[in-house]
């Protein structure tokens, strides 16, 4: 049974969160992530957790976390904001 928007209507997906580290298994999550935002029109968000800041705002972190879901997304014109903890 189709709901009220049938064949096309969007997921409600705003975000979609996930978690990331340099494994296969972090960057197969991505890639599903990444699927999942297509799918829905939603914004993707990419967390990795370092355990030490090279600064307070994780300015560095997060350049290298950018620059990892570029290759590993490609030129993708995909919503994806990097957030490092």
């Amino acid at each position: 049974m189709m709901g009220a928007g049938g064949v096309g209507a969007r997921a409600g997906f705003e975000e979609i969160a996930v978690g990331f580290d340099d494994s296969e298994r972090g960057r197969d999550a991505v890639r599903l992530a990444e699927l999942l935002a297509r799918t829905t029109g939603g914004r993707l968000v990419a967390v990795r957790v370092y355990p030490e800041l090279s600064d307070p705002g994780g300015g560095v972190e997060r350049e290298r976390l950018r620059a990892e879901l570029d290759s590993l997304l490609g030129e993708a014109d995909l919503d994806v904001e990097p957030l490092v903890l």
